[in-house]
This record gives C-alpha cells, sequence and structure tokens, in this order.
C-alpha cells in the first residue's frame, strides 16, 4: 500500500516522504502505516526498490502563526465547498535507507543511486521484513546496526530496540535468541551512558 511520496533528502541515506492525505488517495491511510520503525519500500526505478525506516516526523502547517481575520471555511470543509482546495497542511516523515533489492536479489548495504523526487512509498508486508532480515544461507542478519547508530541521531537506540520488538512477533522462534542478545546489547549501552551522565 502505498502512503506517501519523497520530496526532499537532507544525505544520501536520509530522505523526507510527505505522507498522503484524506483525498489524495481511494485507500484509508491510518497511523498505523507510517508508525515509528515502520519498514517501507520506495519504489524509485522500474528494476530497483530501495528498503528504509521511519524514525522521525514533523507536522507541516503553513497556516501557523497567520492570526488574521478568516474569510474562508476551515480547512477540512474546504474540499466541499472548493473542488480545487489544496490543503498545505501533512505530515511529513523521515526514513533512513537500510538496504536495496534489485530482480529479487535484496541487499543489506548502502544503495549507490539516488531516489529521485516523487518517488512512491509503500508500507513493507511481513513477509518481505522477513525476506530482508535473511541472507543468502537463510541465515538472520541486520548488517544496518551501525547505519542507524551513525545516521539517526538520539533515535538510534530506541529505533532499534522498536525494530526488535517488532521482529521478535514475525520471526521464527530460533532468531528470538539472537534477537533478545541484541536487545541487552543495547539496553546495557543505555545503562552506562545513564551512569556516565
Amino acid at each position: 500500500m502505498n502512503i506517501g511520496k519523497i520530496i526532499k533528502s537532507s544525505s544520501h541515506l536520509n530522505y523526507k516522504c510527505r505522507i498522503y492525505g484524506k483525498n489524495e488517495t481511494r485507500v484509508d491511510i491510518t497511523e498505523k502505516d507510517f508508525h515509528f520503525g515502520q519498514f517501507v519500500i520506495i519504489k524509485a526505478f522500474h528494476d530497483k526498490e530501495f528498503i528504509g525506516i521511519i524514525y522521525n516526523s514533523e507536522l507541516y502547517n503553513p497556516d501557523y502563526g497567520n492570526f488574521g481575520p478568516r474569510l474562508t471555511n476551515p480547512s477540512d470543509l474546504n474540499y466541499v465547498s472548493i473542488p480545487d482546495f489544496i490543503d498545505e497542511t501533512a505530515i511529513i516523515v523521515d526514513i533512513i535507507l537500510v538496504g536495496w533489492s534489485e530482480n529479487n536479489l535484496t541487499r543489506q548495504e548502502t544503495p549507490p543511486w539516488v531516489i529521485p523526487l516523487n518517488a512512491e512509498v509503500a508500507v513493507m508486508s511481513e513477509k518481505e521484513i522477513c525476506k530482508f532480515h535473511q541472507d543468502e544461507s537463510n541465515r538472520f542478519c541486520m548488517k544496518y546496526y551501525n547505519c542507524i547508530l551513525s545516521h539517526t541521531g538520539n533515535f538510534a537506540p530506541q529505533l532499534l530496540l522498536k525494530i526488535i520488538d517488532d521482529l521478535e512477533k514475525i520471526t521464527e522462534c530460533n532468531q528470538h535468541d539472537k534477537l533478545k542478545l541484541l536487545k541487552q546489547h543495547i539496553l546495557w549501552q543505555q545503562t552506562n551512558v545513564k551512569l556516565k551522565v
């Protein structure tokens, strides 16, 4: 399911996606579709897809600070009275790229290509997420761990913990021991940081 489109980038790995509004898509998009830690696929080229994770959000409202008298209806009523009215308020999410796929071959590494503007962003299914976390020998892998630590700032520990919690719910039981060890490592690092402060 498509939830938005790319509108900007701040680096080769960090992109901004504007979530579609009420009247921009036939599918009802809810907050569950673009939550913190959600895996997404960015459809940039016909034979390549980029894999990313939502890790930040912001609300955009161009009317903020405009306290003068209003002569129009509230924005949620304007689409009834003014058919071509454009609601400029938006939800914008930050996406960190953690991999890419080409010809059904998926890699957990930095993509060599730049994502073009207006590329469609879609939610990854649980099956796709599980497949993304398997290497060529069908072993669990999470090579993007350091990428998240380096490029998501203060969100990194909580983002990794959220990803691990979600993976525990959808992966096979034989992967859970590795996930628990990784979780304990992150929590221990967090404890050390707090003790030093």
